[in-house]
C-alpha cells in the first residue's frame, strides 16, 4: 500500500522542474544575456505554474539549486532536490486550503485524464509516476486541460497560504474503505497501480479516472479523500 501512496504522492508535482531541465540541456540559456535564474522561472512559469507558485515563494532555496545545475550540467541532481524542496514546501500549504477549494480539483483533474486518454494515452503512466513530459502540452486539447487543471491547483495553494489550520484528513480505515468499496478497487488494481509498465495505457488511464471518481465517495468526505491522496506524504 505504501507503494501506491508514493505514486500519487508523486503525481502531485506534475513534472517537477521538467521544464527547466529541458531548456538547460538545449543550451538555451548560453547565448542569453539575461539572467538565467531569471528566464529559467519565467520559463517555469509559463509551461508549469503550478509548481513554479510554490518555488517561487523560496527563492532563497531554490536559486543555489538552479545556479549549481547551471555549472555541473547535473540535472538528475538538480531534479532532485526541486522535488523535495516541492514537497517539503508545497503539500503542507495544500493541505489547508478550504474544503471548496480543494473539492474544485476534481473535475479539472478529470479533464486532463480524459484529454490524455483522447490524444496522450502514453502519458497517463507519466502523470501517475509524475513524469510528464513536455511535448504533450503540443495538443490543443491537453493543454487546455493543463492550464485549467493548473489553475486550480495554484488555487488550492492560495486558500492554503491564507489558513492556518489543516483540513480535515481522513484516517486509514475510511481511507481504504472509500478506496475498496466506494471506488472498488481490487487488489489487482493495487498490483497495476505499483507496477505501471506492465499494463495498457488504457488500463492507466482508467485507474487515473477511477482514483478521483468524486461522485462514488460519500459528500462528507471528498475533500478529506482528495487531500489525504495528493497531499500526505
Amino acid at each position: 500500500m505504501k507503494t501506491f501512496l508514493r505514486i500519487i504522492i508523486v503525481a502531485v508535482m506534475v513534472a517537477v522542474g521538467i521544464r527547466l531541465i529541458e531548456q538547460i540541456e538545449r543550451g538555451g540559456f548560453s547565448q542569453s544575456k539575461e539572467d538565467p535564474i531569471k528566464v529559467a522561472m519565467a520559463e517555469l512559469q509559463k509551461r508549469d505554474p503550478l509548481t513554479h507558485a510554490v518555488l517561487s515563494d523560496h527563492p532563497q532555496e531554490v536559486e543555489p539549486i538552479l545556479q549549481e545545475a547551471l555549472k555541473t550540467k547535473d540535472m538528475k541532481t538538480m531534479q532532485k532536490k526541486v522535488a523535495d524542496l516541492y514537497l517539503e514546501y508545497g503539500p503542507p500549504v495544500h493541505r489547508r486550503a478550504s474544503d471548496e477549494t480543494t473539492l474544485a480539483l476534481y473535475v479539472p483533474m478529470l479533464n486532463l485524464i480524459d484529454a490524455l486518454a483522447k490524444h496522450a494515452p502514453s502519458s497517463c503512466k507519466d502523470l501517475l509516476t509524475g513524469f510528464v513530459k513536455v511535448d504533450i502540452l503540443s495538443d490543443p486539447a491537453v493543454a487546455a486541460a493543463y492550464k485549467t487543471y493548473s489553475s486550480a491547483y495554484i488555487e488550492i495553494y492560495s486558500s492554503g497560504k491564507q489558513r492556518v489550520e489543516t483540513g480535515t484528513l481522513l484516517n486509514d480505515d475510511l481511507f481504504y474503505q472509500i478506496l475498496f468499496v466506494e471506488l472498488d478497487f481490487s487488489e489487482e488494481d493495487m498490483e497495476k497501480l505499483a507496477d505501471l509498465q506492465s499494463i495498457s495505457n488504457a488500463d492507466a488511464c482508467n485507474l487515473g479516472a477511477r482514483l478521483y471518481d468524486y461522485k462514488l465517495i460519500p459528500a462528507a468526505h471528498r475533500a478529506a479523500y482528495l487531500r489525504r491522496i495528493m497531499f500526505v506524504q
